[in-house]
């Protein structure tokens, strides 16, 4: 549960926090933002929409290279100050699902679990 409270360009967010450390108390954590959040995350999602763009763009550039390099035969080209490749590469992968399933016990006996932060905008 959260309240938020606006002061102009200050925003004021009291949020009720399950703390971990002190076995599941609920306290409240007053946390004071000095911009306004939702334009920031108006910027973050324009941002990724040109980014996204952007990279379509780079993948078809990247596509009429290839075509070419793939017409005249060519692994690796020079154009003007840059040498353009487009090469086979052979790579091996440990498959991990067809291990896991014949042994089991050993494939536990070398997880690592690892902890993150995910951040996200829905």
């Amino acid at each position: 549960m959260y309240y938020i409270v606006d002061f102009a360009h200050s925003v004021v967010y009291y949020i009720r926090v399950i703390n971990k450390k002190s076995k599941g108390e609920n306290t409240m954590t007053t946390v004071i933002i000095t911009s306004n959040l939702e334009n920031e995350i108006r910027d973050i999602r324009a941002l990724e929409a040109k980014i996204a763009e952007l990279d379509e763009m780079k993948k078809e550039k990247e596509a009429l290279i290839k075509s070419v390099l793939d017409e005249a035969g060519l692994e690796e080209m020079k154009i003007g100050a840059f040498t353009v490749r487009f090469t086979n590469i052979v790579r091996n992968n440990f498959n991990t699902t067809a291990f896991k399933k014949k042994y089991l016990e050993l494939y536990n006996a070398f997880i690592k679990q690892s902890n993150y932060r995910k951040f996200s905008i829905v």
